[in-house]
């Protein structure tokens, strides 16, 4: 996964670019530039379409990629037409039923394929919808808002793109709240909490599978709507508003302990680059 994000665990950083979009050798990186290069006319291309199908959300993710232009993407830039800060390559990629919940909700995903293949249907249950994307297929997605999988590849070799820009990328919430003093609201619990996403860890728990198997007594393990209704009652005594920790308040059900990604804080990627995986 290739992305200029908010990674999860990290909220008092600033956005920078994802784990995958760097590396350690200098042939691993030298291809990875290479390959930036050779797709940018894609990129390209699929903003356009999206300027059809939606000229005010073009412009805004346009704006927002070229205002970090190539002295934040870095290698990633992909020139002044281009408009999405992330970048998935997928290859016989099959998926569960989800929605890329960090996403910004009215934002297009896109997802093109190519290659020889068969099998691999896009679904879309809540519209009761099966697309076969064959290759040169484009498809525009809202990924936050419809719920959708993939199935398997029957034959062959299935090469796909996902484009995408995450939310609090493309509208930063302001500030952040790392250095307040939250006092956990449950009765005879004497933590103290810097910030509303804390708050929420401590007391819906982790959403790392091993340690919430464990079911330390660090946690009060609450039920999710349970426990962001605390954290926004203990935010407005504190005369500040929920939710302004980057990410927070975007959950939807575990599905990985090999995260990059934590309490829906950053992206839905897997530790191995693959889209998909919703987060808490």
């Amino acid at each position: 996964m290739l992305a200029f994000w908010l990674p999860g665990g990290r909220q008092r950083n600033p956005p920078c670019l994802s784990t995958q979009s760097r590396s350690k050798s200098a042939n691993s990186m030298a291809a990875l530039v290479q390959y930036m290069q050779a797709t940018e006319w894609e990129h390209s291309q699929v903003a356009k379409w999206i300027s059809v199908a939606d000229p005010a959300i073009h412009a805004e993710l346009h704006s927002c990629y070229q205002n970090l232009g190539p002295e934040k993407l870095e290698h990633l830039y992909q020139g002044p037409d281009a408009c999405h800060t992330g970048l998935a390559l997928l290859i016989n990629r099959t998926e569960d039923p989800h929605k890329d919940s960090n996403d910004a909700r009215d934002n297009w995903t896109t997802t093109n394929c190519w290659g020889a293949f068969t099998g691999g249907y896009v679904v879309y249950p809540d519209l009761g919808v099966k697309v076969a994307m064959e290759p040169g297929d484009l498809s525009l997605t809202r990924a936050a808002v419809l719920t959708h999988f993939v199935e398997g590849v029957e034959e062959g070799e299935r090469f796909c793109h996902v484009r995408f820009t995450k939310e609090n990328i493309l509208r930063p919430s302001g500030k952040v709240y790392t250095d307040l003093a939250i006092p956990c609201p449950m009765i005879g619990c004497a933590k103290v909490c810097p910030s509303d996403n804390q708050l929420k860890i401590h007391l819906r728990g982790p959403t790392d599978k091993a340690r919430r198997e464990k079911r330390s007594p660090t946690y009060h393990w609450l039920d999710l709507e349970v426990a962001k209704q605390l954290v926004t009652s203990s935010m407005r005594l504190l005369g500040r508003e929920a939710g302004k920790e980057s990410g927070a308040g975007q959950d939807t059900p575990d599905k990985s302990a090999q995260q990059e990604t934590s309490l829906g804080v950053g992206d839905d990627f897997d530790g191995q680059g693959q889209r998909g995986v919703d987060v808490q």
